[in-house]
């Protein structure tokens, strides 16, 4: 989905100004947000915390995972840190599932028939090893998801512009990169969309936020800009009733 509003950049809860997604703003049984800089700071859980309670929910409801550029998926039913690994699934009313970034890509679903979401982090290493393609698996075996029902809203994440990648690193991606004065950069977008749609979520069920983390310091921490000196930006989805 491409259109002119990508995101609501000026979305506020009291103090708090967040991103969201049209497609997912449309399903009146979520609830949803990509944080933004200002409203992270690095401390994992209080600040999870913190944000989470910006729109009037309890912190105590959340699930999340210690993130390693995996495969791994999580089927989750109740809160707290479900293990190492890079996404997790949910059917629970008022489970709150976060993921936090600061260049990877933050990837929202929503199974619209089943009532099923997932929350999903995505690096080149994540991609390489088919998290997209676990995510998938899991909500079609365990769920019994159809894929064409699926949503899929990304949040902000390194552009082209600014993702320079080396010679070890662009034999895993072969068409979805551009040389620049001798340099390598890689477009995430377009491997992310390819394999979203390689397993069936069609492209008019699937958003992209338009911005890119490293070029924006005011709104976006960049692990790639500070050099690994940063905080990070959480987004979180949640079944509302």
């Amino acid at each position: 989905m491409r259109s002119e509003i990508q995101l609501k950049i000026a979305s506020k809860k009291g103090s708090l100004h967040y991103l969201s997604s049209i497609l997912l703003d449309k399903i009146p049984w979520v609830n949803h947000a990509f944080g933004i800089k200002g409203e992270s700071t690095g401390n994992k859980i209080n600040t999870l915390g913190d944000f989470v309670k910006s729109f009037g929910l309890f912190p105590e409801f959340i699930s999340e995972v210690d993130q390693i550029h995996s495969s791994k998926v999580f089927i989750v039913s109740k809160p707290g840190i479900a293990g190492r690994g890079d996404g997790l699934v949910t059917n629970k009313k008022g489970l709150i599932l976060a993921v936090k970034t600061a260049d990877c890509a933050p990837a929202l679903f929503c199974d619209t028939k089943k009532r099923v979401i997932g929350a999903v982090h995505i690096g080149w290493r994540g991609i390489v090893k088919g998290i997209i393609e676990k995510f998938a698996d899991v909500v079609v075996k365990e769920f019994g998801s159809k894929m064409d029902e699926i949503f899929c809203a990304v949040g902000p994440f390194i552009r082209e512009c600014c993702y320079e990648i080396g010679d070890d690193i662009i034999g895993y991606f072969k068409h979805y990169y551009q040389l620049e004065n001798g340099k390598i950069f890689l477009n995430m977008e377009e491997e992310i969309k390819d394999r979203l749609l390689r397993v069936g979520i069609p492209v008019d069920n699937i958003e992209f936020l338009k911005h890119c983390t490293a070029c924006d310091p005011e709104k976006f921490f960049s692990y790639r800009r500070d050099r690994g000196k940063t905080g990070r930006m959480y987004s979180i989805i949640m079944i509302n009733n």
